[in-house]
């Protein structure tokens, strides 16, 4: 069983990239409520450390070379947000090593990366979801 944090962070990460993977290769503008819920902030203007996690969650995909940014928008989206080519290509493509689970649901071919993502996503528990995201962040290391 995964922290809360890790459980999180593979969630939004999920949503992130199920998301501009459907715009792709359209520059958008990802709000943050969009992928972590509503949120609302304190009478100082702060948001709550679960909107600031997924925020956070944005900028380390971006760092790792996962997706592409222009600019934030103080703390509520980011703007231009395109996956990157080489994220794009991988979630494309079809995972050779899992090749019974990659067959899709009426058993006429073969799933993408992508689409089995989704189905986890809609599907499994967050465990499974975690597991499925890390394989593939390690898979992606260069």
């Amino acid at each position: 069983m995964h922290e809360l944090n890790i459980g999180d962070f593979c969630k939004d990460a999920a949503r992130i990239i199920l998301s501009l993977y459907q715009r792709f290769p359209q520059k958008s503008t990802l709000y943050i409520e969009d992928i972590s819920g509503p949120d609302n902030p304190d009478d100082f203007g702060l948001h709550s450390s679960r909107h600031m996690a997924c925020f956070s969650t944005v900028v380390w995909l971006a760092e790792e070379g996962w997706l592409r940014y222009g600019d934030n928008i103080q703390q509520e989206a980011f703007d231009e947000v395109v996956l990157s080519q080489k994220a794009f290509v991988y979630f494309a493509g079809v995972d050779t090593l899992d090749n019974a689970s990659n067959s899709t649901p009426d058993g006429t071919g073969t799933q993408t990366r992508i689409h089995k993502l989704e189905q986890i996503l809609k599907n499994k528990s967050s465990d499974q979801l975690c597991a499925y995201i890390i394989e593939q962040m390690q898979a992606f290391l260069p």
